[in-house]
């Protein structure tokens, strides 16, 4: 999910995000939660946006993505 993200992300023009996870969530649950529904959103914008714009909110969603699933493989260590 993480690798997908990232070619969304530079697919859409972004580059790598150097902002941490704002308000991480402390357990599995509510992260995984928070990942389904910002992957929804996700998916949403890239159907809606053509392959030619520099989406903004696309690079930013997508930045979130990578950074939960970070957040979500360090709850499991």
């Amino acid at each position: 999910m993480e690798k997908l993200s990232r070619q969304i992300r530079s697919n859409a023009g972004g580059e790598e995000n150097k902002d941490e996870l704002k308000e991480p969530p402390p357990q599995v649950e509510v992260a995984l939660e928070r990942l389904v529904k910002l992957s929804a959103e996700l998916q949403k914008k890239v159907e809606s946006t053509p392959r030619q714009v520099v989406s903004a909110a696309i690079i930013k969603r997508a930045n979130e993505v990578v950074e939960l699933v970070k957040h979500i493989r360090t709850l499991y260590r």
